[in-house]
């Protein structure tokens, strides 16, 4: 598989709505560019070349209407999506069942040999940063330690998985404030190549240190019947449809039909944090969001949020991004 097989599905993917574009700082060849028409929104989608075997993507558009676009993958290789944004896009097959789907503050690793099918995005704001690389580029970097992450991986690596592999989790703390320089690179021409491989490499490697499992702790393979994981699917939506006041443990346990133990326990294995880690994740991501804005102080966005005081949403605040809400906003403020 190499660089241009990539970008010749991207152009399959985005060419039928978005158009092809050359920006300004951006002349060295590697990168290739889609804008939105201005009857459908504003922004850009990149693709940019950054070694063999490896390729960065990076958008950051509004939508004013659903958009679907039609697909056909042929060229496998492994993809670590970032969805910090408000924004919801989903990737269905051919035969209309759901292959991906990204909501806000997931990332997730995937691996489709061969595929086929519509991407539908909904309208919105989206943000979203993913990086394409190869498997043999991968199993190079793991060096034999394969096995300590994502089951059916070794497959991929010897090159006889014939099946799709995806998994989701939340975005990791870390790999936001990788996203957000990815999105505000100060360099041009060479340095920003560099830049952007560098970056690529730092999100690949938290995103595999979310999946890993600790040497002394070997993971056991637990297996989710397709019922419960459409019950914990379904608390997980109840949750983001009101996190700033969530229900609790039992009720949601007895609103979704499975006992509270084995609800948390499911949640955790599906998606890499406890309940109220997610809630937490949604909550600190919306204040984020909100300093983003600059139309609330801080006391006003920590209410927003769900926090019951602002020295408990200070802390949070800090705990996650390394800096308290009020020098964070003094510096979106700038």
């Amino acid at each position: 598989m190499s660089q241009d097989a990539i970008i010749t599905t991207a152009e399959e993917l985005f060419g039928d709505v978005f158009n092809p574009v050359r920006l300004q700082n951006c002349r060295e060849g590697f990168e290739t560019h889609w804008q939105p028409p201005k009857e459908i929104g504003s922004g850009f989608i990149s693709m940019i070349k950054l070694r063999p075997g490896l390729v960065l993507g990076m958008a950051s558009y509004r939508l004013t209407r659903d958009i679907v676009c039609s697909f056909e993958q042929q060229w496998p290789f492994v993809t670590i999506g970032f969805n910090p944004s408000r924004g919801c896009y989903t990737v269905d097959a051919e035969q209309g069942r759901e292959m991906i789907s990204f909501r806000q503050g997931e990332s997730g690793m995937f691996y489709y040999p061969e595929w086929q099918g519509m991407a539908s995005i909904q309208p919105g704001i989206h943000t979203n940063v993913n990086v394409h690389i190869e498997p043999s580029l991968l199993d190079a970097y793991m060096a034999g330690q394969q096995d300590r992450f994502l089951n059916g991986m070794q497959d991929i690596f010897d090159g006889t998985a014939d099946q799709c592999i995806y998994q989701v989790s939340i975005i990791p703390a870390v790999a936001d404030m990788i996203i957000d320089q990815v999105m505000n690179c100060p360099y041009n021409g060479p340095l920003r190549r560099l830049y952007f491989e560098g970056k690529a490499l730092e999100l690949v490697t938290c995103s595999i240190a979310s999946y890993a499992v600790p040497e002394a702790v070997p993971k056991k393979n637990v297996v989710v019947r397709q019922g419960n994981m459409e019950r914990v699917r379904h608390a997980r939506e109840m949750i983001g449809q009101n996190f700033q006041d969530p229900p609790k443990l039992l009720d949601l346990a007895r609103a979704v039909g499975i006992s509270h133990s084995r609800l948390n326990f499911y949640f955790q294995e599906m998606y890499g944090t406890t309940i109220f880690g997610y809630i937490r994740e949604l909550r600190l991501r919306h204040a984020r969001s909100l300093l983003d804005e600059g139309c609330m102080n801080i006391t006003e966005v920590a209410y927003e949020a769900g926090y019951s005081s602002p020295s408990h949403f200070a802390k949070s605040f800090k705990d996650c991004y390394g800096v308290v809400p009020g020098k964070y906003l003094r510096t979106v403020s700038r």
